[in-house]
């Protein structure tokens, strides 16, 4: 089974950021910030989760977090439907983490931290990932 690292190097109110790695391949991440696991709000716990491929009504074909306090459906755990999925902005995310091929710390427009081409950035993951289940560890690296 591939492990994918989900790495935390910043949180603020303008987001969590992070790097994502498989063996030589980057993306970056952005999430929202941590807020006590606060459902639909806060970014996904550190852990080790399985990270499976899931067809989202919103967003087609993604990858779903499970493990841990987050569970597959309502209901299986504090959390739910933690998916990987496009977006540039924290604001555009429910407690789920987007992929970029860059990043900004802070984005004045929009007050945020971003990740850019996201859409972009997701289909060279599903192309280098594969589309089957994954193990995924997220976890805090200090710069």
């Amino acid at each position: 089974m591939k492990t994918l690292y989900i790495n935390r190097f910043a949180s603020s109110e303008h987001g969590t950021r992070s790097t994502v790695t498989y063996e030589d391949s980057l993306w970056h991440g952005i999430e929202r910030p941590w807020l006590d696991n606060l459902p639909y709000e806060s970014c996904i716990p550190t852990g080790t989760y399985t990270l499976l491929p899931w067809n989202s009504p919103r967003y087609g074909e993604v990858y779903i977090f499970v493990g841990g306090s987050v569970g597959l459906t309502e209901g299986d755990g504090a959390r739910f439907a933690c998916l990987i999925h496009p977006a540039n902005w924290p604001r555009q995310l429910q407690g789920c983490l987007a992929l970029g091929k860059k990043s900004s710390e802070y984005y004045e427009k929009e007050k945020s931290a971003a990740v850019w081409s996201s859409k972009d950035a997701l289909s060279d993951f599903r192309e280098t990932m594969g589309y089957e289940p994954m193990q995924a560890i997220i976890r805090w690296v200090l710069p």
